[in-house]
C-alpha cells in the first residue's frame, strides 16, 4: 500500500483497479472500496455481487485501422459528461 500511496501522490490521481474475476475474488473483494474497478469479462455482462464497476472490458478482439492485431474494447459506465468529469477534470 505504501507504493500505491506514493504513486497517487506522484501523479495526483487515484488509480482504477483492473481486475478479472479471479483477481477480484483473491485480492480486492471486501477491500479497496474507495477505488473504482475496471472489470474484464469478455463472455457476459459483469456481475460483482454488491460492487459496481466503472469500466468494462467486453472484448479483446476489436480492430482499429492502422493497428495490426487485436485491441481491447471497453465500455464506460456513465455518459459523456461523467467521462469528462472523471478523466478530463471538466
Amino acid at each position: 500500500m505504501r507504493k500505491l500511496s506514493m504513486k497517487m501522490e506522484q501523479y495526483e490521481k487515484k488509480p482504477i483497479f483492473y481486475v478479472t474475476y479471479d483477481t477480484y475474488e483473491t485480492y480486492v473483494k471486501g477491500h479497496f472500496k474507495e477505488y473504482d474497478l475496471w472489470i474484464r469479462d469478455i463472455y457476459k455482462h459483469p456481475n460483482l455481487e454488491n460492487r459496481s464497476w466503472l469500466i468494462w472490458q467486453y472484448s479483446n478482439r476489436g480492430r482499429i485501422n492502422e493497428i495490426d492485431g487485436y485491441v481491447d474494447i471497453n465500455a464506460f459506465r456513465g455518459n459523456r459528461e461523467a467521462f469528462k468529469r472523471k478523466f478530463l477534470g471538466d
